[in-house]
């Protein structure tokens, strides 16, 4: 910026005023004549138009960002008020993608602990207990009310099997068998009631999907909006040492008399609408 705007503003006095001329010259005129008789105008000019110019390519896309935003945000509410109804799914969805893979894993553990001690053949109720598990998390999930019922019910029944077998399947005493067993009976069914409430509780992927895309349409039209004030402070900056040049000039063009500073006042529009033009 020190090439452009430099420490001291050198004025030639007679750039507007000629001697052979009688009056004050046109606005135009006097901005024209300021232009070619000081060397820092054209630069003042040229950084002052570039920067107008850049703000108004910003406003343009900022209008197109915003209009993407409320495209966007229109869009997810659209997904939403078709997939939740009743806006209780409010885990969002790789949260959601974790927690499920936790209580899968433990799930798994737990299993794998009370089947140790199992013949190969009653493992086969380990696979029915899953499927029906599995079921009802499916069941839970599309909200039907009666089928989560059935299936939940199903999964707790298998539940009740797999404490049973570890008990009969196991060496040791029986009471701390029986204990054993139920501890790790109640812990699959919290897992197993913990994967339904989370999956009922979390975020689609379409929703996801569209939530994203809203928050990043929002973000851009915030840094757009910033980039706006940012921009349009530098360029107010570049107009006003333009200006301030034109007036200098023509304040130590022509003579003095009454009607001298509206004449400049004049001049200073004329050279902030050649700054800004239309």
């Amino acid at each position: 910026m020190s090439d452009i705007l430099p420490h001291r503003l050198v004025l030639l006095p007679g750039a507007v005023e000629r001697e052979e001329e009688q009056g004050k010259p046109t606005p135009e005129e006097a901005v024209g004549r300021v232009l070619a008789g000081n060397p820092h105008a054209p630069g003042l000019l040229s950084r002052a138009r570039y920067y107008v110019g850049a703000v108004r390519i910003t406003a343009t896309t900022a209008h197109q960002a915003a209009r993407a935003c409320r495209d966007a945000e229109l869009e997810y509410e659209h997904i939403r008020r078709e997939h939740d109804q009743g806006r209780t799914r409010n885990l969002h969805f790789w949260l959601a993608a974790g927690l499920l893979v936790t209580l899968a894993g433990l799930a798994g553990a737990i299993v794998a602990v009370m089947a140790w001690h199992i013949a190969r053949l009653d493992r086969v109720g380990l696979a029915v207990a899953a499927v029906l598990l599995g079921a009802a998390m499916a069941a839970g999930v599309s909200r039907r009310r009666h089928a989560a019922v059935r299936f939940g019910l199903a999964g707790l029944v298998m539940c009740v099997i797999l404490v049973v077998l570890s008990v009969l399947w196991s060496a040791g005493p029986l009471l701390p068998r029986v204990g054993e067993a139920i501890a790790f009976g109640l812990a699959l069914a919290a897992a197993g009631v913990a994967t339904v409430l989370a999956l009922d509780h979390a975020e689609g992927w379409c929703c996801y999907k569209k939530r994203r895309a809203y928050q990043l349409a929002a973000r851009r039209r915030e840094d757009l909006v910033k980039q706006i004030s940012l921009e349009e402070a530098t360029a107010e900056e570049a107009v006003g040492a333009w200006v301030s040049l034109v007036v200098e000039e023509c304040q130590l063009g022509p003579a003095r008399d009454a009607d001298t500073k509206s004449w400049v006042d004049v001049c200073a529009a004329a050279a902030r609408w050649v700054a800004i033009p239309g």
